[in-house]
Formats: C-alpha cells, sequence, structure tokens
C-alpha cells in the first residue's frame, strides 16, 4: 500500500507529463477516426507494386500495444521487486513507455493521414473485381465491398506496427544496456545479446508486414528508424546515453543529486556501479569516487 501512495506521489510531481500523455492520447484517437487519409494520384508505373494479394496479419494489431505495453512493464516491474529500485525511478520508467508509445502514435498516424501511401494489396481493396475504372483527371475511381479497406490502404507510410514495437522495445533494450553497462569497455557478448533481444524482436514484427504485403519495405524502415529515435529521445530524459562508458546505470536525477548537473560535463568524478542488474541490489545511496585522468593516449576505462 505505502508502494501505490508513493507511485501516485510522484505522478503527483510530473502531472503535466501525466496531462500531456493524456492529451495525445486523445489526438491519436482523432487523427484516427477525424482525419481521413490523402488521396494519392497513382501514375501506371507505380500500378504493378500494388498488386500484391491480400493477407492477414501475422502479428494482429492487438499484439503491438500488448507487446510494446505489457513486456517493458514486466521487465521493470521485475526490476523493482528483485532489485529495490527506489520508487521514483520505477514511475519514471513507466512514464517513459506512455510518452514513448504516444509520442509514437501521433507521430506516426500524422504521416499517415498526411502522406496517404498506398498499400501493397491497394488494387484488391479499390477494385475487388479487378476491373479498374479511373476519373476524368487519371484518380482510381474504387468501387469496394468494404469503405474502411480502402481508407486503411492508404495508410501504408510509415509502418505503425514497425514504429510502435520499435519505440517501446527500444527503450526496454536502452535499459538493459544501461544496467548492464554493455559498453563500459569490458566486452561480454552475453550482455550484448540480452539487452539487443527486444530490438531484434521489432525488427521481426517489421519483417512480418514486408511478407504480409501489408507494407513496402521504406515503410517499416521509415517505422523503424522512427521508433528508434523517438525511443533513445525519451529514454535520456531519464538515463545518461546508453552507450556511454560510464554511469550508465544510474537515473539522471539521482546523478544530480550527488554530482551537480555540471556533472554531465565535468569529471573526473564518477559514481560507483549502483542497481546494476549484473551487481544485484543496492545497499544503500551512492558511493562517489574520484576516478584519476587518463594519461594522453590511454585508453579510459573505469577501474
Amino acid at each position: 500500500m505505502n508502494s501505490v501512495v508513493e507511485f501516485l506521489r510522484n505522478m503527483k510531481q510530473r502531472l503535466t507529463d501525466w496531462i500531456v500523455v493524456l492529451v495525445l492520447a486523445v489526438l491519436f484517437v482523432t487523427l484516427e477516426v477525424s482525419v481521413p487519409p490523402y488521396v494519392r494520384y497513382i501514375t501506371p508505373n507505380q500500378v504493378d507494386s500494388l498488386k500484391y494479394p491480400e493477407k492477414s496479419n501475422s502479428v494482429p494489431v492487438w499484439a503491438v500495444p500488448l507487446i510494446g505495453t505489457v513486456l517493458p512493464l514486466l521487465v521493470f516491474t521485475a526490476y523493482l521487486l528483485f532489485w529495490k529500485c527506489e520508487m521514483r525511478e520505477y514511475h519514471d520508467l513507466i512514464l517513459g513507455i506512455f510518452m514513448n508509445i504516444m509520442l509514437t502514435a501521433c507521430l506516426t498516424s500524422a504521416l499517415k493521414e498526411s502522406i496517404g501511401r498506398p498499400r501493397p494489396d491497394f488494387y484488391k481493396r479499390c477494385f475487388p473485381d479487378g476491373i479498374q475504372i479511373l476519373d476524368a483527371q487519371g484518380y482510381w475511381k474504387c468501387h469496394p465491398t468494404n469503405e474502411s479497406a480502402v481508407r486503411e490502404g492508404r495508410k501504408s507510410f510509415p509502418s505503425g506496427h514497425s514504429s510502435w514495437s520499435m519505440s517501446s522495445l527500444a527503450y526496454l533494450s536502452f535499459f538493459l544496456m544501461g544496467k548492464m553497462q554493455v559498453f563500459s569497455g569490458i566486452a561480454h557478448l552475453w550482455k550484448l545479446i540480452i539487452s539487443w533481444l527486444p530490438i531484434f524482436l521489432a525488427v521481426a514484427v517489421g519483417v512480418t508486414r514486408i511478407n504480409d504485403y501489408w507494407h513496402h519495405w521504406t515503410d517499416v524502415v521509415t517505422g523503424l528508424t522512427l521508433g528508434f529515435i523517438i525511443a533513445l529521445i525519451v529514454y535520456v530524459q531519464f538515463y545518461k546515453n546508453p552507450f556511454a562508458r560510464a554511469g550508465t546505470q544510474i537515473p539522471i536525477y539521482q546523478f544530480f543529486a550527488e554530482v551537480g548537473r555540471s556533472g554531465l560535463t565535468s569529471a573526473p568524478s564518477l559514481v560507483a556501479p549502483y542497481m546494476s542488474l549484473e551487481s544485484g541490489p543496492a545497499s544503500g545511496c551512492h558511493e562517489t569516487k574520484n576516478v584519476p585522468e587518463p594519461s594522453e593516449g590511454e585508453p579510459f576505462l573505469a577501474p
């Protein structure tokens, strides 16, 4: 019960961010429901690329938010229970999940509606009987059995499955990289593989979108890139760059409490490992220690 109260207290302190997340959620629903996609002119040399057969989704639409929300939530909750992190850190991780999802969802949806790129199976959606009809200006005059199928068929770029999956799972990967200090300068292949597994899963989701003929490969690559960038931007709001050599396991607010804001640019004061997934639960606050400056030409490794 105390944990719930403490979590709610942290929510109150970040109330503005939670309100923004809620506003983004409303914006996303509005874009999906009320804004029709742009009707793009289709040139004759594009027709063949839109005649792929219709297939069902290998990864259902409902599975994307489930994978992107539940999997990180389970990992972060296990981190709270077994590594005894502070409730503020746990709260920030959860907030980061929803910041990721809503930012990605809104940007992806806005691009889909404004660009209106047809999906690879758009010909079958538009002309289910195989008879192509054009208007006086050369635009396709669709006569579908289902109007929503045509509307959905104009939302190919970028891939929402890819951007949603990558934003959430890359965020999880960055967390694992930071906590296991993957890029500390001491190479451990098992750490690298484990920390990158969520990203590989997101890429696998993107590949299914190409194989199912729901997206062109450029839609998927753009979606994956978009999700990766958003995830990194959100992650560094709470932690140091996960590719850094030292201090990646420490939340930014704890780092500031130890060395102040100038500590991000000034060294040699570094914080000893704390809350590392490798070392296990911490027994107390961070222990600050001074690290000698490396001599010129000598590679820098924290002791």
